[in-house]
């Protein structure tokens, strides 16, 4: 069977079920309405890091043998309140909530994938707060991953953290794109 390129009627949920969420969610971020003044940060910024969020959350899923399709589902869904809502305010847990009755409407996961997806959207934003839940880690270092790699983004947040919390983003920053043999250069 070709690819499905995310066409409804082309996807099988039984073979590619993060497929079916994504193309929910380019769904629900095709039909909103607010406009880039209503919001933080532009729609468009949502799409691109929701989606990159992914593809950092199934690299960094293989590499630490780690369920792909649950990582790539929370990373895809991380920040799914701000994508609907255009506010960043309290979003992980507003996001975790959205994604506990999306995955409860569409299914596809288990019970313990449910939690496990629920659980990482909910301490992403926890970055500067080790923990040790592989799958806690994963989604704030995929996240961070993806936000590093805009141009200036560091600068965001030197002017939106504490220099303690920047200090302990850099560090995470700096470890997960060494773990993945990047040079990571502050600011770039």
């Amino acid at each position: 069977m070709a690819y499905h390129h995310y066409k409804h009627d082309q996807i099988d949920p039984k073979a590619d079920r993060v497929a079916v969420y994504e193309r929910h969610v380019a769904d629900l971020f095709l039909r909103n309405k607010l406009t880039d003044s209503e919001r933080d940060s532009s729609l468009l910024f949502e799409q691109k890091h929701s989606h990159g969020a992914v593809q950092f959350a199934r690299v960094l899923a293989k590499k630490r043998n780690l369920c792909e399709d649950v990582c790539a589902v929370a990373m895809l869904l991380h920040d799914i309140h701000v994508g609907l809502t255009g506010s960043y305010k309290d979003h992980a847990q507003k996001s975790a909530d959205l994604a506990k009755q999306m995955l409860g409407e569409i299914g596809l996961f288990s019970k313990e994938e449910q939690a496990l997806i629920i659980k990482i959207i909910a301490n992403h934003s926890d970055k500067h707060i080790n923990s040790n839940d592989p799958y806690i880690e994963l989604g704030k270092d995929a996240d961070l991953l993806d936000c590093f790699l805009y141009p200036n983004a560091v600068d965001g947040y030197r002017a939106q953290k504490t220099p303690e919390i920047f200090k302990i983003y850099m560090e995470r920053g700096a470890k997960v794109f060494s773990e993945l043999g990047i040079p990571f250069v502050e600011g770039k």
